[in-house]
């Protein structure tokens, strides 16, 4: 239960950010990185028989919160949860 509130919670931060520190040039967003391939990941989930290997690795996540943080394109997504991974495949990010 603590563990749903938390994530309930944590997304409400980018817009409270927004509507109290927007006017100082503060940019929020809540990205959610979806399957991660790590080393970890890959050795917990192999146990359960789970298939990771359509996981973007750690760069993929990466390369989408850079953008996120230094193009003003990136604007439109204020305050909104972004999907990590499809946000780096619909922008052709490089690594």
């Amino acid at each position: 239960m603590a563990y749903r509130m938390a994530k309930a919670a944590g997304h409400t931060l980018a817009g409270s950010l927004l509507a109290e520190y927007g006017d100082r040039g503060i940019r929020a967003f809540n990205v959610d990185p979806g399957g991660v391939l790590t080393e970890r990941n890959a050795a917990e989930l192999a146990m359960f028989g789970f298939d990771w290997s359509r996981a973007a690795p750690p760069e993929v996540i990466a390369a989408a919160v850079v953008w996120l943080a230094t193009n003003p394109d990136a604007d439109k997504f204020l305050g909104r949860d972004v999907a990590a991974q499809r946000l780096a495949r619909d922008l052709c990010l490089s690594l």
